[in-house]
């Protein structure tokens, strides 16, 4: 197996993206801690013999895809082939919280089925510059969102409605109103520690600067499956009020992961 070379670019850290691989549909790659280029591609090579969640989804086995058959699972908990997943009424608002470091995610077997949003991390300190000195969000009631999987199709769409206030040196205590839209539909591989698929035509509804890349860490356990997303400078600046937007590229300098997690 051959994987890719690393990319001598500059990129942001923490960020991940596709990436071809000799033998492998495709890959994950990560920006390095500092900025200053790709890691190496992370490459599973798809053959029957892979054991490892990357096998041949026709033959339905716990091996197809990365997923196993949790039972009970049609149409109607996706909203129709590869769907556009809607959070479902009478969901919960889900908690908000901010994290220092990313954490390390570790893959796994993904169960079929439909999990809701319950809990939200963000790591802002990539993202915001050092004049930034204090960060705390809260969710404005409707954080809302679900995940779906059914043999190598997926769907997902999460919510974040925030407020937040904010410390910047040179402009004070700042509060302001955020949201943000993160969708993701179709086929997919599990592999790598990564979810690789393009997000499909759920994106057709988000503006350009906020749509998603196609390989997402992620992290299946039990019941629970977290996913990272990336909310980008240029979404994250969008999202701002006119007002203070005109000012944004004083204090936002990157992108901010997020972390989703979803149960059932």
């Amino acid at each position: 197996m051959l994987g890719c070379s690393p990319d001598a670019d500059s990129c942001v850290a923490g960020e991940t993206r596709a990436c071809a691989c000799d033998g492998a549909a495709a890959g994950v790659q990560r920006c390095r801690a500092d900025g200053a280029g790709w890691q190496e591609c992370s490459c599973v090579v798809a053959d029957a013999d892979a054991g490892d969640g990357a096998t041949d989804a026709a033959d339905g086995g716990e091996d197809a895809g990365g997923l196993v058959d949790a039972g009970g699972v049609g149409d109607e908990a996706f909203g129709g082939e590869y769907p556009c997943l809607e959070p479902v009424a009478g969901s919960v608002d889900a908690t908000v919280a901010v994290g220092d470091d990313v954490p390390p995610l570790g893959g796994g077997t993904i169960a079929n089925g439909r999990y809701e949003l319950t809990s939200v991390v963000l790591y802002p300190w990539s993202a915001l510059a050092e004049r930034v000195t204090r960060f705390l969000p809260e969710s404005n009631g409707n954080t809302r969102g679900a995940v779906a999987f059914r043999d190598g199709a997926w769907g997902m769409s999460a919510r974040l409605d925030l407020f937040v206030r904010l410390s910047i040196v040179a402009l004070g205590g700042v509060e302001l109103d955020l949201t943000a839209d993160f969708e993701a539909a179709g086929p997919f591989e599990a592999f790598g520690g990564a979810i690789v698929g393009e997000p499909g035509e759920c994106a057709s509804s988000v503006p350009p600067e906020c749509r998603l890349a196609g390989a997402f860490r992620y992290e299946a356990a039990a019941d629970v499956v977290t996913v990272e997303v990336l909310w980008t400078r240029d979404c994250l600046r969008a999202a701002l009020p006119y007002t203070i937007r005109h000012y944004s590229g004083m204090w936002i300098e990157g992108d901010m992961p997020v972390l989703l997690r979803f149960s059932r």
